[in-house]
């Protein structure tokens, strides 16, 4: 019968593909799109690195300019004290709060003495070698 046609022949003529062939296209098409992926993700970290490095140069341009800022306000402040010869602060001490800063914890006056009365000893620091002194610092050595 001539209208009966293989099975092969009859896939070739009507188009049909192996499953093979359909898996290496399925393959390229799925690459294809990875690539279009990629390339937008590519895209998209440019962009936020660029607007990253702006923000960042916003952010320094303000930081200099509240340094400025407060360097003028500072400078004013002296330019203001010197002329005045006045610090701006009306905080005094009382006779009061002198006393108890020069007296100690027990209402006795503060010595400059070490303590139970004795003065400090200014004991050597580090062993000292029988027979020999101290050993001289860098400068003092000879060479």
């Amino acid at each position: 019968n001539p209208h009966v046609l293989c099975v092969g022949i009859n896939a070739e003529y009507m188009g049909i593909k192996s499953d093979k062939h359909m898996g290496k296209i399925k393959n390229v098409l799925q690459r294809m799109k990875e690539r279009v992926v990629s390339a937008e993700e590519r895209k998209k970290q440019t962009y936020q690195k660029r607007m990253g490095k702006q923000v960042q140069a916003s952010v320094l341009q303000d930081r200099a300019k509240a340094k400025r800022q407060l360097a003028e306000k500072v400078d004013k402040f002296k330019k203001r004290k010197r002329t005045s010869g006045d610090d701006g602060f009306d905080i005094g001490l009382s006779d009061d709060e002198e006393k108890q800063k020069k007296t100690n914890r027990h209402g006795m006056q503060k010595s400059s003495q070490g303590r139970r009365g004795q003065k400090p000893q200014n004991k050597p620091k580090g062993k000292a070698k029988p027979g020999k002194g101290k050993r001289p610092g860098k400068s003092r050595r000879k060479r």
